[in-house]
């Protein structure tokens, strides 16, 4: 199945996108962002006009961000439940409100790694509320999946995983218990889906078989993740052979279709109804490297309606952050 460019990599003054990162649905509109350049990206999803807001101008305009500082990275976001976006930074966790651009800092996971050149690549919140986000300074076996508590209070809940170094995609799935979620995750460094038994009141992730194996050399690198509302998962492969994701089947492991995308590094994935948004990087990309993939930095868009798995079908509804104020 093809995906075909909906927003165009271009900025202003002649820039592109290095990083798109974090697609979310918000208000009927699509955010994405330049994660290397601290951009928010606003996307109208009936014409693709996309406005684009500089988070490090806004960060250091509210005293968050010293002059000296170089940008931050902008690696995810998540809603609240007081309607404000919680933007995952090199910087910490930023509460924004859309409308008034006002910011407020919530909370850095790793302010001991602060110096260390932490940056946080793809969180969602969770059924329980609180944020989840993976910390990595690509330095092998040093990244780390955080649990970030609606009132800040920072934990780590995987139990047995394989050492992480750039945590990345992450996906719920509810059982017949309520205390007990199905949890699937991939590690950029790890070639395969890690499933986990998530026990909410004990606040852990019980490691179990995983789904399926990936190897590097036919996938390439295990990227952002969702999934559809009954039992498929939707996996970006990042610098695959055959750029794109994969859809497959979060019970058997079964590989039901492919998702091609013009730009090899394929980074995240989102859903709305049956349209599937993917976004996309042009990093280290070289005059020829532009000429070669000019829609590097794109997002794609294609529907379900053309997959010949109908068993795809809508999102789950994204689930905002139990926000508290302190």
């Amino acid at each position: 199945m093809k995906a075909n460019v909906f927003v165009a990599p271009d900025l202003d003054g002649g820039r592109r996108v290095i990083l798109g990162e974090g697609p979310l649905m918000f208000d009927g509109r699509l955010l994405t962002t330049d994660a290397r350049r601290c951009i928010l990206r606003v996307t109208q999803v009936d014409d693709g006009r996309t406005e684009n807001i500089d988070l490090a101008a806004l960060l250091l305009a509210n005293g968050l961000l010293h002059p000296d500082d170089k940008t931050p990275v902008l690696g995810c976001l998540a809603p609240t439940t007081d309607h404000r976006l919680l933007c995952a930074t090199s910087v910490g966790l930023i509460l924004l409100d859309l409308k008034t651009r006002k910011l407020s800092f919530f909370v850095h996971p790793e302010a001991e790694r602060a110096s260390h050149g932490v940056v946080y690549n793809d969180g969602k919140a969770g059924p329980d509320g609180a944020f989840y986000v993976g910390g990595t300074n690509f330095r092998p076996g040093e990244g780390r999946l955080l649990r970030v508590a609606p009132d800040g209070a920072i934990s780590e809940p995987l139990v047995d995983a394989p050492p992480l170094t750039t945590p990345n995609g992450l996906h719920w799935y509810p059982t017949d218990d309520p205390d007990v979620w199905d949890f699937y995750y991939v590690c950029s460094n790890y070639p395969g889906v890690q499933f986990y038994e998530h026990r909410l009141s004990e606040g852990k992730m019980f490691r179990r078989p995983d789904v399926l194996s990936l190897p590097q050399k036919q996938f390439g690198y295990l990227d952002g993740m969702t999934g559809s509302d009954n039992e498929v998962l939707i996996l970006a492969l990042y610098e695959s052979p055959e750029p794109g994701c994969i859809v497959f089947d979060r019970l058997t492991g079964e590989i039901l279709d492919r998702v091609f995308t013009t730009a090899p590094q394929t980074t995240s994935v989102a859903l709305n109804g049956d349209l599937l948004y993917v976004t996309s990087a042009a990093q280290g990309y070289t005059d020829r490297d532009f000429a070669d993939f000019p829609d590097a930095g794109a997002v794609f868009r294609c529907s379900f309606q053309d997959s010949a798995h109908p068993k795809v079908r809508a999102a789950a509804a994204v689930p905002p952050f139990a926000f508290e104020t302190r």
